[in-house]
């Protein structure tokens, strides 16, 4: 007895046998992808996806690793990003979302900073210590007022931070309510007369001693007030939201 003969009818036999052929080759494509997936999850696949740069001190967690969910610079708390998810990772940009440290203007670490959402920018895609690696990165706080500036990163290969750019000096200008006299106004992304108009009728001289947190005119203010036990006049106050800077110090 012959194949068609044991099948009983041709016409279901080759019907049959495509169906197999068809499965075979839905099966084998799924193998395939597994395969693929597998390889990237392994050490060895892994291998192949770009780093955040790399280590470049002690007690730093996340850098010269792949996605890393954590980014610490090994120093103070504003190096720190956690519950960071990436999208877009391999790609010349990758973008991550994650908890850090936002240090309200004009206040320290230690008494003015405050658990924000970051986002967190990955660029300049290149080699780096003979392995591909993202070698800039920066972060960000939408929800008070900052954005993406691809010309201030922190180097991560060993190249360093992006340029200083100093403020421009403004001089002195007397303010209105209460009645006070600040001195050494600076400014970044305001003109000197703006700068100088904004702290003229700026509310800081009642909060010359008690030191808080404000906003004014559309920006986030604070200064830590005067405490003779921790630091001398003239007690010194910054504006801020995005670009924009406005820094002072009012004297006793």
């Amino acid at each position: 007895m012959n194949a068609f003969e044991a099948c009983g009818d041709r016409r279901a036999c080759w019907r049959d046998g495509a169906l197999t052929r068809h499965r075979g080759q839905r099966e084998l494509a799924v193998l395939v992808l597994l395969a693929a997936m597998l390889l990237l999850a392994s050490p060895a696949g892994a291998a192949r996806l770009p780093t955040l740069g790399r280590t470049h001190g002690p007690f730093q967690q996340g850098y010269g690793r792949v996605r890393p969910a954590t980014i610490f610079g090994g120093g103070d708390p504003t190096g720190l990003v956690q519950h960071v998810h990436w999208v877009h990772w391999g790609q010349p940009e990758t973008i991550g979302r994650g908890i850090a440290d936002f240090v309200w203007p004009g206040q320290s670490v230690a008494g003015g900073s405050v658990l924000s959402p970051a986002t967190i920018v990955a660029y300049d895609l290149g080699r780096c210590g003979g392995h591909l690696a993202y070698r800039k990165l920066s972060w960000y706080f939408p929800e008070y007022g900052q954005r993406f500036e691809r010309q201030q990163f922190m180097g991560i290969c060993g190249n360093g931070y992006s340029p200083y750019r100093p403020p421009t000096a403004c001089g002195p200008i007397a303010i209105v309510s209460p009645e006070g006299f600040a001195e050494s106004v600076s400014a970044q992304g305001l003109s000197c007369p703006e700068a100088l108009g904004l702290v003229a009728n700026s509310p800081a001289v009642s909060y010359l001693y008690s030191g808080g947190r404000f906003v004014y005119s559309n920006l986030y203010c604070g200064t830590e007030g005067y405490k003779p036990e921790f630091s001398s006049p003239p007690v010194t106050f910054e504006c801020a939201r995005g670009p924009v800077s406005v820094s002072f110090s009012l004297d006793l």
